[in-house]
């Protein structure tokens, strides 16, 4: 063989210098792209936690929690992270009743006296004035309360 023939067979070997800045394009390009699609998939995922944490944010607040918030996305940590930002108010303890056996209760015996009863600044005074036994007795039947009398 020519020697000249093996310096052609060395040229068809050599990469052509447009055909790999078309590839390298094509490469940028693809990498652009997934990138993109990343950060649209990392953005849905993230309003998803954020409607599972019951947030209604403005997409500046989204944007400040996003940027502020560090640790894993959950529910819980972004509530807390949106309430320190002052987007939501902190969640209120329900307030109970200290005493919901004797409330209900007094309602029943309100309902059963017809919905009224008497003031117990009455019914105390009413009963300090009482003059013996028998009275205190009277004012506690008026009042509807069983009482029990025992002969004299």
């Amino acid at each position: 063989m020519p020697e000249e023939d093996l310096e052609l067979d060395d040229d068809e070997n050599e990469p052509n210098p447009n055909e790999a800045k078309k590839y390298e394009r094509l490469l940028n390009k693809a990498n652009k792209q997934q990138a993109e699609a990343e950060a649209r998939a990392l953005a849905a995922e993230r309003k998803l936690v954020v409607a599972e944490a019951g947030l209604r944010l403005s997409p500046v607040q989204l944007n400040a929690l996003s940027a502020v918030h560090d640790g894993e996305w959950t529910a819980e940590s972004l509530a807390q992270t949106a309430t320190d930002l002052g987007f939501v108010k902190a969640p209120e303890e329900p307030q109970t009743d200290p005493q919901p056996d004797l409330s209900a209760y007094q309602r029943l015996n309100q309902a059963a006296q017809g919905g009224q009863e008497a003031p117990k600044e009455d019914m105390l005074a009413a009963i300090q004035n009482a003059q013996n036994e028998n009275d205190v007795l009277t004012i506690m039947e008026k009042l509807g309360r069983s009482t029990t009398r025992t002969a004299q």
